[in-house]
């Protein structure tokens, strides 16, 4: 899941007297990673988890970012006082605590969870480096800002050398700055007494006394008005009563003392940090009346008067229609000249030829820049990357110890991507995003690299002979149903036998080389292995009501000739329909007649129930798995396990042993074992499980074990 907010803060929370809670909507990976800072009467605290506050956060930090803060005193759920503000940020600790190994699981949260990490601590830094003090990009970059050492500035006010600009502490103290404006207010007041002396020096105490309030600035009226257009000369309305949600400000180029200052707002704008300047408005009569805005977006001129992109800080107070307002504006510095660092260039455009704008923008392209983005559309080849117009890099990923061309798919839509600046290229820092794609449909040759993500469900029944996967990649896939997956020289599957799967299997491929690929994985949604210590499986059986179930070699992938000399039979839920019955095996030498003769067969074994063993033997019309009257109840049935040797042989005749455990018809326990042998030296290619009488419901899985 990607981050897809730079917002990292919340508040400021104004307390009401009533409210015990509050929201934040940022993601954080455990509660003590958020940090709240409550103010009263200017002064700010930190506050303390579980003893000042508490956190939920919400389950899922993903799809629902956050949580929900509640309000304490000594632990005690409390209303947020009137008169206190709240305010807090993430404080996620600068470490990398994933750990990847090799030939381990690289499972997609593990990775968001890491790349989520990465946006985080970025957000923090940028946040940090947003809230310091910064030199304009005009400065160039030769400038020192070391501050000189402490017994040099202490007590000292901080100043700048007038021929480097370096920070320096002046000759003043603190002391001297309070004395010299106790002095400015009492001769600012002792100018206002003597009004009307002087022209001249009336203006210059009206000067001081409007600096001494935090007055200083342009003068305006204010309108309520919120329509768009000319607001008057010497007038500014914004779009919204509400200050708080206003966007936009409309206000004349000419000041209420008809100064003309077209050229002086076109500077509010000037700054290249995203954030230009601070606009601050306050009423003339009533200083604690003022409103705080950062101006955002562009400057339109509009003729006489100017639109003005706005987002509102903070404020006290309401403005009434006509009052006289001052507007001071504060510029904030240019971005830092953009060399190496992280870069996030939100949504990308393009799939194969991608571009990205990040702001601020990295100027110009230099080695170690590493840009983060949104990933717009799913590539389908190569691809190149072009960062705020500066030109079209080719991108690599790194395979091994060597660098390749993207390939189809690398890049997913939706997905997060990160990409090193070499000097050369463009390095993709998240080859194959982690993410659940969307269902591939199983076909004879079915193809990997276009499906979403690397774990991905495959429907269908259609048996799979080939699959196409890039050398290097890797899908996980689970099946919804049972298919037969058929091994080859370019479908490798483990222990070199064809696979029937189950719903809810999962299986991992990797493209080995061209054409081939292997599944170096396959779990069974059952737990079972897929295949018994030293077989390969075959194939598999489930069926319901039949009359027989047959394994014939060369039919429905079955292998049942001199590829193995020895064949294990397993059957499990074995139930009968009709009640009381035994289960027999037969075999055919054309796959189409089964023998069932009286002498066709021998068998040797014994029946056991309540301790009492009961033998069994002679030639027969089949060989004898149960000869204990199998129940047909749903607790009765029986479970087998048969060993069947050399049924290519054409100089011996076939033999086999067998176990067998079950309930017959009036629930009582029955164990058999024992052996029998077709008495005949024709290759056997055929193997029939029926029960003496009615159809034949269960599982049965046919293994070879290799020599």
């Amino acid at each position: 899941m990607s981050i897809s907010s730079s917002i990292r803060t919340v508040g400021p929370i104004n307390g009401d007297g009533v409210a015990t809670t509050f929201p934040f909507s940022f993601k954080i990976f455990q509660v003590s990673e958020l940090s709240l800072v409550k103010t009263v009467s200017g002064v700010d605290t930190a506050m303390t988890l579980g003893v000042d506050y508490s956190v939920v956060l919400n389950a899922d930090q993903n799809a629902s970012p956050g949580g929900t803060v509640t309000y304490k005193v000594a632990s005690v759920t409390t209303p947020i006082p009137v008169g206190t503000t709240i305010n807090g940020t993430s404080n996620v600790l600068n470490l990398q605590p994933v750990s990847l190994t090799n030939n381990g699981g690289f499972f997609p949260k593990v990775i968001n969870d890491a790349l989520d990490r990465l946006t985080i601590l970025v957000q923090q830094t940028v946040r940090g480096v947003n809230a310091s003090l910064k030199y304009p990009l005009s400065d160039g970059t030769g400038i020192d800002a070391t501050l000189p050492n402490k017994a040099t500035r202490l007590g000292k006010v901080l100043a700048f050398d007038p021929t480097t600009g370096v920070p320096v502490a002046s000759n003043q103290t603190l002391a001297d700055i309070e004395s010299g404006s106790a002095t400015a207010t009492a001769a600012a007041a002792t100018a206002v007494a003597a009004a009307g002396t002087a022209t001249t020096q009336a203006g210059i105490a009206t000067t001081a006394a409007l600096m001494a309030q935090g007055l200083a600035g342009f003068t305006y009226t204010y309108s309520t008005n919120t329509t768009g257009a000319d607001p008057g000369s010497g007038f500014l309305r914004f779009n919204n009563a509400s200050l708080a949600s206003a966007t936009s400000l409309f206000i004349s180029e000419t000041t209420g003392q008809g100064q003309a200052i077209q050229a002086e707002i076109l500077t509010w704008f000037a700054s290249t940090n995203p954030t230009h300047s601070k606009l601050k408005l306050v009423k003339q009569t009533d200083p604690t009346t003022f409103a705080i805005f950062d101006v955002t977006g562009t400057i339109t001129d509009n003729g006489t008067w100017d639109t003005i992109t706005v987002a509102f800080v903070a404020g006290n107070g309401t403005f009434s229609n006509n009052d006289i307002i001052n507007v001071q504006n504060s510029r904030i510095g240019d971005a830092g000249a953009s060399s190496t660092g992280f870069f996030w260039g939100g949504t990308s455009s393009g799939t194969n030829s991608i571009t990205v704008t990040p702001s601020p923008s990295l100027g110009a392209y230099a080695a170690g820049q590493i840009v983060f983005f949104k990933i717009g559309g799913t590539n389908t080849g190569g691809a190149t990357l072009n960062v705020n117009g500066l030109g079209a890099i080719n991108t690599r990923k790194c395979i091994g110890s060597g660098l390749v061309s993207l390939t189809t798919g690398d890049l997913q839509a939706g997905a997060l991507a990160g990409f090193l600046y070499d000097g050369t290229v463009f390095i993709m820092l998240n080859p194959n995003p982690y993410a659940r794609g969307v269902a591939v449909a199983s076909a004879s040759g079915v193809t990997f690299n276009g499906a979403i993500g690397d774990y991905f469900d495959v429907t269908g029944t259609t048996t799979i002979n080939t699959i196409t996967l890039s050398e290097g990649r890797e899908s996980t896939v689970k099946f919804t149903g049972a298919l037969t997956l058929t091994n080859s020289a370019s479908l490798v599957l483990p222990g070199g036998a064809n696979i029937l799967t189950a719903a809810g299997d999962t299986a991992i491929f990797r493209g080995e080389a061209s054409s081939v690929v292997k599944c170096i994985a396959y779990t069974r949604a059952s737990g079972l292995s897929v295949l018994p210590p030293g077989a390969v499986l075959i194939k598999t059986q489930t069926v319901s009501g039949v009359a027989s179930v047959d394994f014939v070699n060369g039919s429905g992938g079955v292998i049942l000739n001199s590829t193995y000399s020895t064949y294990i039979i397993i059957g499990t839920n074995i139930l009968p329909a009709t009640d009381n019955v035994n289960l027999f095996m037969r075999t055919s030498v054309d796959g189409v007649s089964y023998a069932s003769a009286g002498t066709d067969y021998d068998n040797n074994g014994q029946s056991f129930s309540g301790g009492t063993a009961t033998a069994f033997g002679g030639n027969a019309s089949q060989i004898i798995i149960c000869n204990t009257q199998i129940g047909n109840a749903t607790n009765e049935g029986v479970d087998f396990y048969c060993i069947f040797y050399n049924p290519a042989s054409t100089t011996r005749f076939k033999s086999c042993i067998f176990m067998s455990d079950g309930l017959d018809g009036s629930t009582v326990h029955k164990f058999n074992y024992g052996g029998g042998t077709r008495l005949s030296t024709s290759a056997v290619i055929g193997l029939r499980f029926l029960t003496s009488s009615g159809n034949i419901s269960g599982t049965i899985s046919l293994y070879g074990v290799p020599a």
